[in-house]
């Protein structure tokens, strides 16, 4: 998206395009990475990251760089071995895990204790109150990227995630993932059974929600780091405004054929009728703009920027408000 289109979609005060945004057109975006210069170190190997599961998150970084496509093709040629002569660049880093936060809650339900055997309807009920616990956990990991042949450091960013889970269980019957307090409330068999990931010889476990949230929060950080080192393709929607400012225009029913086709995933008939109508009504901030995202669509980053500009332009003169 351009920041013409941003501002476009700013825009208030203008009736033109208050509430008017509909349907749109989908296509592949092509997304520059965050840092270019470490985008353009492309045979790689991954040397190592310190701290708690280090081998994991090596692996899973590993594994990233591997399925790093763009327009089809691979990004990086991944070198398992460190370093060797032909490697480009080397990845290192270090990984932070903070303790789990713990949030309980405690509600009731009803349990049926008696039915009637003929219809089987609740006879008596009794109030149970149940226990939920949710598991919170913040990581970081910081990420370097070293040019193997001159050893400087061509990125280094630190990125953070944090993801939460829950479990629930009868009172009396919970099993507690981490260590409870002394004083906490609630009576039930607290199973201690958390280990922090720094002891060296920890390993995942698949059905633990503690591990459960601990990968999960780690594997956000990835795509973080994916964004910064490589350009990748992404599905976005160019936005078509429906609600022109000319009434002449909402009563024409070639903007309503127009737009009915973008419905339908119709891209260059309706871009076409915008363009003619274009011709008709001059200076309409919704044609300008809905050509701007026909050509966005089509790959004409050029012309989008001017359709944008002269839609921004055009919606000033009419007394919009732009922030």
């Amino acid at each position: 998206m351009t920041i013409y289109r941003k501002i476009c979609l700013s825009l208030i005060g203008l009736w033109a395009l208050t509430g008017c945004v509909g349907p749109g057109i989908d296509y592949v975006a092509s997304i520059a990475p965050g840092n270019p210069e470490a985008a353009k170190l492309r045979t790689v190997s991954v040397e190592g990251f310190r701290g708690p599961l280090s081998n994991w998150y090596s692996e899973e970084f590993e594994t990233m760089l591997y399925g790093a496509g763009f327009d089809g093709q691979p990004w990086f040629q991944v070198d398992p071995y460190t370093p060797r002569i032909s490697t480009g660049g080397i990845y290192r880093g270090f990984i932070e895990i903070g303790p789990p936060f713990v949030d309980e809650t405690y509600s009731t339900y009803s349990k049926c204790i008696s039915r009637d055997k003929q219809s089987n309807k609740c006879l008596e009920k009794k109030e149970v109150e149940r226990v939920c616990l949710t598991y919170t956990i913040e990581v970081a990991v910081t990420t370097d990227l070293i040019n193997a042949a001159t050893g400087k450091r061509v990125h280094s960013k630190t990125y953070t995630a944090i993801d939460s889970d829950q479990e629930c269980f009868r009172t009396g019957y919970v099993i507690y993932r981490v260590r409870r307090e002394a004083d906490s409330r609630g009576p039930g068999k607290g199973r201690y059974a958390y280990r922090h990931p720094h002891h060296r010889d920890y390993r995942l476990r698949e059905n633990n929600i503690i591990d459960h949230v601990i990968a999960s929060a780690l594997q956000r950080t990835l795509w973080q780091a994916r964004r910064d080192i490589a350009p990748y393709n992404k599905l976005v929607r160019a936005n078509i405004l429906t609600k022109p400012e000319n009434p002449n225009i909402s009563q024409d029913p070639l903007f309503e054929q127009a737009v009915a086709g973008i419905k339908a995933g119709d891209v260059e008939p309706p871009c076409l009728i915008f363009s003619d109508l274009l011709n008709k009504y001059q200076d309409d901030p919704v044609l300008y703009f809905n050509l701007g995202a026909c050509s966005e669509a089509s790959g004409h980053a050029k012309a989008a920027q001017i359709y944008y500009e002269r839609a921004l332009s055009n919606a000033r003169d009419l007394g919009a408000d732009v922030y």
